[in-house]
């Protein structure tokens, strides 16, 4: 999650947001603060979405080696419950 930040400024400062104004957008999207979101100079529905998206996206990532590392221990439990 230590990404988050910078993966999101780099997909919304493309569509017009100004660079001052990531550091507040940033905290309201993840914050999940709608009021501030609307409220941040520049925002728009597109950069909005953008920015969720990214969100996903790093979250989605970050965990994709936990699920990995989760599986091998399942199968290693599976091949040590079978041996016995």
């Amino acid at each position: 999650m230590s990404h988050a930040g910078a993966n999101i400024a780099k997909a919304v400062i493309p569509l017009g947001l100004p660079p001052n104004s990531t550091g507040p957008f940033i905290g309201a999207l993840m914050a999940h603060d709608n009021v501030a979101l609307v409220q941040i100079p520049g925002v728009t529905p597109e950069i909005v979405l953008a920015g969720a998206k990214q969100v996903l996206i790093t979250f989605t990532s970050g965990f994709r080696s936990v699920w990995i590392a989760a599986s091998a221990f399942v199968g290693f439990a599976a091949i040590g419950t079978f041996s016995w």
